[in-house]
């Protein structure tokens, strides 16, 4: 047993080895012309600090994210290197820390922490690395607020406190994370209703905390009251398409309603009308807000015993789904940190089509960011060859993977009746 257990760790050691050793090299490659945009604001924020910053750039993120693009750009100029090199390896310091994190989680789950390399060697989150994509810097706030959960004895106020302090970093750096507060809102709602406890209400505490502190900063700098709080509601329309590259339930609808055959998906707007009264992003929010209702209600039947924390997996892990699955205006890598929470959850259930599902779709979604944007010979290839055809080939993808998602959805809400992680 105990050279079993040596030889585990030795196998881990080396794939986490290997993954830096893929990671260094991906260094040098710029990725996504986002990564233009992350130095511009990282750069404003140093030079003319957050309010002026937040206040002239497009606010698709949040203003902690602003600051530590900001940290990001003082290495630029202190190391006088390419500003990808130093963007990039700081997304490999929370990457790393997502690395050690998740095989804490599998740990605490008792699940086999050799699987951890499933996530670190895995072709859809090397990709994301590689492009330079930053939902490494919120993801890692999650899983360290799991983290906390699962190693709660004692389900007080002060220990919901402390784990939703990086609840509250996360929320205010990427959009995706508005989902999460609000399942997690729900659920302590209907926790308190039913047992008239109010300890989960924690975890939204630091949250409310951290952005009641940057809305008087920015109040002070004479914005109105509200200015941070609308930034906030207005999200949505930074980019309002149908859909922006994800392959969703809203990608086949985008491309019928294109008005010609050269319009890209992503030019077609959520604005549209749809019986006049209603547009088709309003639908969306709608169906979305209707199935965390249906899911936080089915789950919180699941808090009555005295410990209930691994419920949260499948809570985050919803939220983060039903987001990119449901909502218009999902691009491309928002299934990132969805994609982590569906491997730790096909660690642990037998269901072997769920597994099937998890597998494929991260294969789906590699294909479809690759043909996107991958510059090695293989994919860049194959786009000059579909060049004028990448509409047609993403709705390929996208039907291709609509049943394997479709059934992850549904098995969530499967999940939330028999949580697998509950102990035995």
């Amino acid at each position: 047993m105990v050279k079993k257990y040596i030889s585990i760790n030795y196998i881990i050691i080396l794939g986490f080895v290997i993954g830096v050793f893929l990671r260094i090299l991906m260094l040098f490659y710029k990725g996504t012309f986002d990564m233009d945009a992350y130095f511009a604001w990282g750069n404003d924020t140093l030079f003319l600090g957050l309010n002026n910053a937040y206040t002239r750039n497009v606010k698709s993120y949040f203003p902690l994210q602003y600051q530590l693009f900001s940290i990001a750009s003082i290495y630029v100029h202190l190391l006088k290197v390419d500003y990808w090199i130093v963007y990039k390896a700081f997304n490999l310091i929370f990457d790393v820390g997502i690395f050690i994190l998740l095989y804490n989680i599998l740990s605490k789950l008792k699940i086999n922490p050799l699987l951890t390399l499933f996530y670190w060697l895995h072709p859809w989150f090397l990709i994301i690395y590689s492009l330079g994509y930053i939902d490494f810097h919120f993801a890692f706030f999650v899983l360290l607020s799991i983290l906390i959960l699962l190693s709660i004895e004692k389900n007080t106020l002060t220990n919901f406190l402390i784990a939703g302090i990086p609840v509250g970093f996360a929320f205010l750096l990427k959009p995706q994370v508005q989902t999460l507060v609000l399942a997690v809102g729900l659920i302590s709602v209907l926790y308190y209703r039913v047992t008239k406890k109010y300890e989960t209400f924690g975890l939204l505490a630091f949250s409310c905390f951290l952005f009641v502190v940057y809305t008087i900063y920015f109040f002070i700098y004479s914005k109105p009251i509200y200015f941070l709080a609308q930034t906030y509601l207005a999200i949505s329309n930074i980019m309002p398409c149908i859909n922006a590259q994800m392959l969703n339930i809203w990608y086949p609808i985008a491309y019928i309603m294109r008005p010609d055959n050269f319009t890209p998906i992503y030019r077609v707007s959520d604005q549209i009308k749809i019986l006049s009264f209603i547009s088709i992003k309003n639908i969306a929010i709608l169906i979305t807000i209707g199935s965390m209702l249906i899911f936080t209600n089915t789950i919180s039947k699941q808090m009555r015993g005295k410990y209930f924390n691994s419920i949260f997996i499948l809570l985050f892990g919803f939220s983060f789904f039903a987001l990119p699955f449901l909502m218009t205006s999902a691009h491309e890598n928002h299934l990132f940190m969805a994609s982590i929470f569906l491997l730790i959850i096909s660690f642990k259930v037998k269901d072997l089509l769920f597994k099937i599902s998890v597998h494929t779709t991260l294969i789906l979604q590699f294909l479809n960011i690759s043909l996107l944007y991958s510059e090695d010979f293989l994919f860049g290839s194959l786009r000059n060859l579909f060049f004028r055809n990448m509409a047609e080939v993403g709705l390929v993808l996208t039907l291709i993977s609509l049943p394997f998602l479709t059934y992850i959805f549904f098995y969530f809400y499967k999940l939330a009746k028999n949580n697998p992680f509950l102990p035995d």
